[in-house]
């Protein structure tokens, strides 16, 4: 569960391959499901709470275009599975941050 800084969106996720974004104003979904090949693990909102930033155990870190409710760029591939991850801001502009697990993820168990 992640609130939008400053809008009345929540981003929520559960036992599901995907995470989706509601309204609080209205108690309505604000998009669709926004897939994962595998459990989605956190979900964080922009500041702006014009794009989504969700992990899942399938290694990969995606960023949302809410408004179109399509992937904003390529998915962050990990060789690890994604504990963490959020939005940060620097000089140079906005920045994605990922913490990954030292332990290998289901779909690198094979190697």
């Amino acid at each position: 569960l992640s609130f939008g800084p400053k809008s009345p969106l929540i981003a929520v996720i559960g036992r599901h391959q995907w995470a989706r974004v509601w309204d609080a104003r209205t108690a309505q979904p604000f998009t669709g499901e926004l897939p994962h090949y595998y459990l989605v693990r956190g979900a964080v909102l922009t500041e702006d709470s014009r794009r989504l930033l969700s992990w899942a155990d399938d290694s990969l870190a995606q960023i949302w275009d809410l408004s179109a409710e399509k992937a904003y760029c390529e998915p962050m591939r990990h060789q690890n599975r994604v504990v963490h991850a959020e939005f940060g801001r620097s000089t140079a502009g906005e920045m994605c941050l990922t913490t990954l697990s030292h332990l290998k993820s289901r779909t690198d168990q094979s190697k």
